[in-house]
């Protein structure tokens, strides 16, 4: 009786051995063990992503301290842009005679974050924001009668931090930008609002019709082939005629040839009226 009783146990034992090691049946009757599992082991967890790292700042990125307009009125003029800029008593960036324009990117990692150029949200003015990127847009405007070639040169900018003085008022910004900035246009083609221009033979002034160019969110140019007319950009998407009076009785062409990058020209032809 005394084995009898002792063998259950024996066998009762052996039987909790195998649940604890996690005993299973394979598909040819034998069995096989694995490793215990308990109710309060912890579940799995994934390993965490790593954080994104921020772009690097693009190549022939420069850094400046700009003193604003009550400080010092520091003057910026990025590389082959047709005028300066800077930043306001207000604490804006602003350029010279209104030859600039600017749109904010919003926050940002730093100044390699900015990909596109904007298609609205341009101003003359925008506030300078530490953590904030914006583009900037150069144009030749009243400089530009006299201009073979006129152009509209994009540049990125980053805002760092402010300048602070010991009262914490601030006295400017340190910014990160990088001209010309090059993107890729979001149109197959260039698209103009007119394809030929008249003039009359007085001359001697402004045409009054701009013209528009599409798509306008990368670099682009506007040139005149002859020497009695030159062209000036006046936005980001818009350029003017300057054009002499036609001293001749015979009327007179040339061609404006449009330029963005990474699309194929696009020409106008400009015709002036003679004397008679």
């Amino acid at each position: 009786m005394r084995k009898n009783v002792l063998f259950r146990i024996y066998i009762l034992v052996i039987s909790g051995l195998i649940i604890m090691t996690g005993c299973v049946e394979e598909p040819d009757g034998s069995f096989s063990t694995h490793e215990p599992i308990f109710a309060d082991d912890p579940p799995s967890r994934p390993d965490p992503k790593p954080e994104p790292k921020p772009e690097p700042d693009p190549s022939g990125t420069i850094i400046v301290s700009i003193r604003n307009a009550s400080n010092g009125s520091t003057r910026v003029t990025p590389d082959i842009c047709h005028s300066y800029f800077g930043i306001s008593n207000a604490n804006n960036f602003i350029g010279y005679a209104d030859d600039w324009k600017f749109s904010t990117a919003g926050i940002t990692d730093g100044l390699g974050s900015i990909k596109k150029i904007p298609t609205a949200g341009w101003a003359s003015q925008v506030s300078v924001m530490p953590g904030y990127g914006y583009v900037g847009a150069s144009f030749s405007g009243v400089f530009g009668g006299r201009l073979q070639t006129a152009n509209v040169i994009y540049v990125r900018l980053y805002v760092d931090n402010y300048i602070k003085n010991t009262s914490g008022g601030v006295m400017g910004a340190y910014v990160k930008y990088q001209s010309p900035f090059s993107a890729i246009p979001d149109a197959r083609e260039i698209t103009l609002s007119a394809s030929t221009v008249n003039l009359s033979n007085q001359g001697g002034g402004w045409a009054q019709d701009q013209i528009t160019v599409s798509p306008h969110n990368a670099n682009w140019s506007v040139t005149s082939n002859a020497n009695w007319f030159g062209v000036g950009t006046f936005d980001v998407n818009a350029f003017k005629i300057y054009y002499d009076q036609n001293l001749t009785n015979a009327p007179r062409s040339a061609t404006i040839t449009v330029k963005v990058e990474g699309l194929r020209d696009k020409t106008i032809t400009v015709t002036q009226s003679g004397q008679k």
